[in-house]
């Protein structure tokens, strides 16, 4: 952790920053049946800050946003991307793997909602955490599992990284942030329409909102 006080945000992205900004879109998984894949979605009073840019979010399907997060890695560049980091994670061995616990066994109560049921209901899947790919492990052109930089300290995982299975972050993920080059034509196409505004409360803001 590193404190440098007294800057303007201008500043600190001259200083730490540097990135175009312009070169990247957002791009999310959210497989419900309001929000068609291939189409840009922004949430209602979303920036917070007057005169802010908008920073809508494409939709597309779970196996793109992987294919996307793999090529921007292999590239050697991290990936920004939101999660639900709570559900099945184990925090000091620094795992997160959708079959990591067997609750259906242990409860014997069947777990078998869907990730779009869970974002039906709201508080069952939500972006709580955003943290950076930042390896991936490739097994036969696909990704099998990814290196994830989190922010918890060097006490949690190892020295403050964690493994996460492919099948976690395709449950689990919601959206990534990926160089536009990356994207297909008709994606980059996409982008360019003006975006469906969301209400407020809809699962969007956990993608849209989320630090």
């Amino acid at each position: 952790f590193h404190r440098d006080p007294g800057i303007t945000p201008r500043t600190f992205y001259e200083r730490y920053v540097g990135l175009d900004l312009d070169a990247y879109a957002g791009v999310m998984n959210l497989p419900t049946s309001d929000k068609p894949y291939g189409r840009t979605y922004r949430t209602a009073y979303l920036p917070t800050v007057h005169g802010g840019t908008e920073r809508p979010y494409l939709n597309i399907d779970a196996e793109t946003m992987s294919s996307l997060a793999l090529r921007q890695v292999l590239a050697g560049e991290g990936v920004y991307f939101s999660c639900d980091v709570v559900q099945m994670m184990d925090r000091e061995a620094g795992i997160l793997d959708d079959a990591l616990y067997d609750l259906e066994g242990v409860l014997g109560v069947p777990f078998h909602l869907s990730k779009p049921d869970r974002l039906g209901y709201g508080g069952a899947i939500e972006g709580s955490h955003v943290m950076l790919l930042a390896g991936v492990h490739v097994v036969d052109g696909a990704p099998v599992r990814w290196k994830v930089e989190n922010s918890w300290g060097e006490e949690h995982g190892k020295k403050g990284y964690f493994v996460m299975s492919d099948g976690w972050f395709r449950n689990y993920a919601l959206g990534i942030v990926v160089r536009k080059e990356y994207l297909s034509a008709d994606l980059r196409a996409a982008l360019e329409e003006p975006p469906t505004v969301l209400p407020p409360w809809d699962p969007m803001q956990y993608v849209a909102s989320v630090r």
